[in-house]
């Protein structure tokens, strides 16, 4: 979706499923302003999930540890956040500069 030709809105919506784990319903939404020609900034959001797997368990081994996965355990779920400022700029006739910032930032469940 744009409004005015310089702001771009984008939403999505996944769907996943794990046999052990069960379903996961992930949504994502995204807003992108072209503020110019040269400078854009983005703000992205969306859910995720992370499932278990036995190379968590080989980590802990090789510190030492001896750890078994539990029959209760749970996917970790996040909700994840980012904010980027992007410039676009040209050098001369060939060449063109593009830099981009980005901030993350990660809530776990």
């Amino acid at each position: 979706w744009k409004w005015r030709n310089t702001i771009h809105i984008q939403t999505g919506l996944r769907a996943d499923y794990n046999f052990r784990f069960g379903a996961f319903l992930l949504p994502a939404a995204a807003i992108r302003w072209q503020i110019n020609r040269q400078f854009s900034t983005r703000a992205n959001i969306g859910w995720g999930y992370r499932i278990p797997d036995l190379y968590d368990q080989q980590n802990a081994s090789l510190a030492g540890y001896r750890t078994v996965m539990p029959n209760n355990i749970k996917a970790e779920k996040s909700l994840g956040a980012n904010l980027d400022l992007s410039y676009t700029g040209k050098i001369d006739r060939k060449n063109t500069l593009r830099f981009n910032s980005t901030l993350f930032y990660i809530l776990f469940f």
